[in-house]
Order: C-alpha cells, then structure tokens, then sequence
C-alpha cells in the first residue's frame, strides 16, 4: 500500500524537466508508526531478516534527514560550522553506504535512500565552499583592503549558501559596511553626486577606520587637497573684499568643475561675479532691476533708477522696447507691400509707373522675410545687407518720389535704426555713437518710451564728459582736484558710456596728478616715452613718436632724447615731423 500511495504521488507531482530523484522527502506519520511498530515486532525474533535491515537503514535515512532539516532550517540566521561537519560526519556511514544501493533494497525505497545521498553530497559541498569563502574574506579583510568587485563577488557568493554558519554570518556582516562604504566612495569620486567638504571629509575618515582599499583613501584625500588648495586660491583673488578680476576667477571655474568635492557656494559667487548683464554688459553687482520682458537684469543705476528707489512692477528694458517698435513698424511695411500684391490681382490693366511700383515692393518682401523669420526680433545689431539697395532700385526705376515708396522708405529706416539700437544697447557704445543714435532717433520721430531712456543716458554721460573735461583742462600751475576726479570715477561706473576722458581720469588718479610733457598735461593713460637725458616724460603725439614706434624703440634698448634736450645740445630732433591726424592713443 505504502508502495503504491508513493508511486501515484510521483505519478502526478512529478515534473518532466526535474533532475532524477526526490526533492523533498515526504513520510506521513502513519508510515512512520507502522515501520516503527515492524521492527519493535522484530526484536522478537531471533533471525535478523534482510527486510528488517532495510527498514532499519530506512529510518535511519529519515531521522538523518530530518536532523538535517531541523539543524539547518531556513528559520535559523546562522549554525556553528562544527554543527554542520558533526551532521555530515553522522552521515557518512548512514546515506553513503553501499547497502542502500543493494539488490535487498526495494525499488520503491532507493528514491528515498538516493535523496539521503543528495542531501549529504549538498552539504559536503557547502562546507567546502564555506570554508573556501571564509579563507578568501579573510585573505580579503587581513591584506591591505578590500575592493569593491571583491566585495561584491564576496558577498554574491555568500548569499548563494543554503547554509549560513556563524563565520559566514561574522564576516558577512563586516563586509557588509565595507561595501556600502565602497560603493559611496565610488559614487563620491565620480561626483554622483559631489559631496560637500564636510561629508566628503567624514566618509573618508569611516573608510579609514575599516578595512577598505587604500588606493581609495587616497585618491579621497587628494581630492581634499584639491579642494583645499582652489578655496585658497579664491581667497587669494580678493572675492570677498570685490577686488577680484574676471579673467582670473574665470580660471578658476575648469579646476572646480574638474574636483569632485561640492564647491557650489564658491561657484555661484564666481559665476555670478563673472556673468555679464545689463548695457555695461558687467558682473551682478549692486542693485539691480530685471526687465518683465526678457527677464534680463540690469543695474539701476545704469538705467537711470535710483537704486534706493523701489524696484518698478513692471520694468521693460530699452532692448524689448526697441524690439516692440520694431515689430510695430514692419507689421505696417507688410501691411503695404500686401496692398500692392492686393492691387495687382485687381487691376491687370496697370501703367508702367504701377508695374514698377509693384516690383519693388517684391524686392522690399524679400528684404524682410529673413528678418521676420527671427520672432525674437534682430539681435546682432547689424540690419540686412540688401536693405541698403533699396532706396538705390527705387530711383533707378524712378519711384522714389512716390508716397508709398516714400513711406516705406521710411519705415526701412526705422527698422534700420531698430537694429543699431539694439546692437549698441548690448555693450557700453560710445559717446559720440550714443549721440549719433539719439539724433538720428529724433529725425524718425521714434516712439518717446524708447527715447526718453536713451536721452537720458546720454544727457548723464554729456554732463560727466563735460564735468571730467573742465577738470583735466587746467593748465598749469593749477593743481588737479583729486577728490573730485576720484567722484568722477566712481559716477562712471554707473554710466554704460565709452567716454574719451574716462581713460585719462583713471591715469591721473594713478599717477597723483603728475604734470610731464612739452604741454605740461597730466598723463592720458595712453603711450609716453621718457627721454634719456632729462628724464621727463613726453605724451607719444606731442613729440611726434607713434605708439608703434615707440614701443619699438622701448623693445630695442634705443635711447630717446626730447626736442628739448636736442636743442640744448645743438643737434637735430630726431622726429621733426608731426603726425599725420591723431595717434590712435585718442582712439579706444
């Protein structure tokens, strides 16, 4: 019956693809009591039969099995390793035995003296490899530190053990914080993500209290020293007290990016001290005002707000204002370009004047379409190459008294006048540029939000211009005003103007007012030459020496003797002629 039950439990549990033999032993407790209760029965009988034998070795089997089991359950974290050698030292002679491959053994029962057999060979083989893979984590923990693919394939390994012992579990739990430590050094040197100093610092210092690879600790502290040698480097420029120049942080930004410690609180100080805004096109410094727009920010004082004055709702910068006028004016050039194409479906019958009218207007399409193609309005300051040719076509073809062309002509220039605007409001333009634009701006009647804003730029540059120049006029023995002039500049700041007299009030603030020359001037921050036999310094022009010339002889080693000292001496002035015009000191 036992026989039977077994084989239809096989018959229809078993799967076609498992390995040969039983993968769980299953014996119900009735089995049990009737085998027990067999060989009780057989104690009293004095032959020791082969079927007792058997069922002998068969409860053997069993309870070897079940003592496995029961010492190795899943429920337990982790055996002694001697618990482990004592059930496989048990189990030698029971499951490895040639008597339970004998003939006297019945069919139905070698599956389950063949499973006795696995279960040993199993765990044979997991002894081995436990005491394989304690000999490597030891080797590992003892050398000089463990790598992170060493502890991964360590730990891969022993989450594979169906068997946990108490050395597995020890050294497992030790390289469990070497690997967590591992992988956030790894991360910490990739910069995934930077770490800040201080937890940068604390990580390598908990590396260097477990056994970890050295090479990693070192590479950590390296790092440090990066970062500590660039923080001292930023100090050193003067960031903090505003007398850093923009070249040189600038130089610094590739080494920070390039360290793999978090220096984001210098980076967005240099960042933001080397980024250019506003019409001075200079670093976000003082108070500033963003332009609801573009959001582009400007300086207050650069766009005449007071910068104590609150900041207006609702700011438009001279740039989006230009490019409004701009949108404005061609939306009315296409509106009468369109009425010409309009008229030439209604009007077939055309006269010569008309045809040509019409043409041109084509050409005048043409001329905009790239530049309406950028919906954000020109940007480089430089109009379209072929809008010059239109007024020449139109009196070639003899239209150009005619109001439409006359009004489109018109117009064109507005646009032209749009896109000089914008490219000097994109960098500091010059006085006499800035005075050009406003003119010019006045005889195209252009919109009073825009001109309002660039009069009074350039009526606060005039006045400084003025003001600087009366100063630097003094003729000698009158002694220069150095507070003043030291005003000045400070007003220039605050002025997006390219100034002649900006250059020679920060020479002769640099030079304490000194007077030299045949004009007994102040130095104009432009090229001097010192004569070798008075010493007295000469401005280039005023002695007829050009800037290249000059720096020639200064490279050279050749002496230099002013008129002057020439005419003490009774000898010809070696540069008697004047230059031709202004040197190109006078010119920025």
């Amino acid at each position: 019956e036992v026989k039977e039950e077994e084989e239809e439990e096989e018959d229809d549990d078993k799967d076609p693809n498992a390995p040969p033999g039983p993968e769980v032993l299953e014996v119900s407790e009735s089995q049990l009591q009737a085998l027990r209760s067999i060989l009780n029965q057989a104690e009293g009988v004095s032959i020791h039969t082969d079927e007792e034998q058997v069922v002998e070795r068969f409860m053997d089997v069993y309870e070897w099995c079940h003592d496995a089991e029961m010492a190795f359950s899943s429920t337990k974290a982790s055996v002694p390793i001697s618990d482990l050698e004592r059930v496989i030292k048990t189990g030698i002679p029971i499951c490895d035995d040639k008597f339970n491959e004998s003939e006297k053994v019945p069919e139905f029962l070698r599956p389950i003296f063949a499973f006795g057999k696995l279960r040993l060979s199993q765990l044979t083989v997991a002894l081995t490899d436990i005491k394989q893979w304690v000999k490597e984590a030891k080797v590992a923990m003892d050398g000089s530190g463990v790598q992170l693919n060493l502890a991964t394939g360590l730990m891969e390994k022993a989450r594979a053990f169906a068997v946990k012992t108490d050395d597995v579990t020890a050294a497992c739990k030790e390289l469990n914080a070497v690997f967590s430590w591992l992988q956030k050094a790894d991360a910490a040197l990739r910069g995934d993500p930077k770490l800040e100093m201080n937890d940068f610092k604390r990580l390598m210092e908990d590396g260097e209290k477990i056994k970890v690879d050295q090479v990693l600790i070192k590479q950590m502290k390296n790092q440090m020293k990066l970062a500590k040698a660039w923080r001292i480097k930023v100090k050193k420029t003067g960031l903090e007290k505003g007398e850093a120049t923009v070249a040189e942080l600038r130089e610094l930004l590739p080494e920070a990016y390039s360290i793999m410690v978090d220096l984001s609180d210098e980076l967005d100080v240099i960042q933001a001290a080397t980024s250019k805004f506003c019409i001075c096109r200079q670093s976000r410094v003082g108070d500033m005002v963003e332009c609801s727009v573009c959001e582009e920010k400007y300086h207050k004082a650069c766009v005449g707000i007071n910068p104590s004055a609150p900041t207006p709702p609702n700011y438009t910068c001279m740039r989006c204002l230009c490019k409004q006028v701009y949108s404005s004016v061609t939306h009315k050039l296409f509106a009468t370009v369109d009425h010409w194409a309009q008229a030439q479906q209604e009007h077939d019958a055309m006269n010569g004047v008309a045809h040509a009218t019409r043409s041109w207007m084509g050409l005048v399409r043409m001329a905009l379409s790239p530049a309406m193609g950028d919906t954000s309005g020109p940007e480089n300051g430089m109009a379209p190459a072929n809008y010059a040719n239109l007024q020449q076509q139109a009196e070639a073809l003899g239209i150009h008294d005619l109001q439409d062309v006359q009004h489109v002509m018109s117009l064109l220039s507005v646009t032209v006048w749009c896109y000089w605007s914008l490219g000097q409001m994109w960098g500091s333009p010059r006085l006499e540029v800035l005075h050009a634009l406003v003119s010019r701006g006045m005889d195209l009647r252009i919109d009073e939000s825009v001109m309002a804003t660039l009069r009074g730029l350039l009526q606060r540059a005039q006045d400084w211009s003025s003001t600087a120049h009366h100063e630097l006029s003094k003729p000698e023995p009158a002694v220069f005003d150095m507070p003043l002039l030291t005003k000045l500049k400070e007003e220039a700041l605050t002025i997006p103007v390219r100034i002649p007299e900006d250059r020679r009030v920060t020479a002769v603030i640099e030079d304490g007012g000194g007077r030299y020359c045949l004009c007994r001037g102040a130095s104009d921050g432009g090229f001097m030459i010192g004569c070798d036999f008075c010493e007295e310094w000469f401005h280039g022009k005023c002695v007829n020496v050009a800037t290249a010339k000059g720096e020639q002889m200064v490279a050279s080693g050749a002496s230099f003797e002013c008129p002057t000292c020439a005419q003490k001496r009774g000898v010809p002035y070696a540069f008697p002629d004047a230059l031709p015009g202004s040197d190109e000191d006078d010119e920025e």
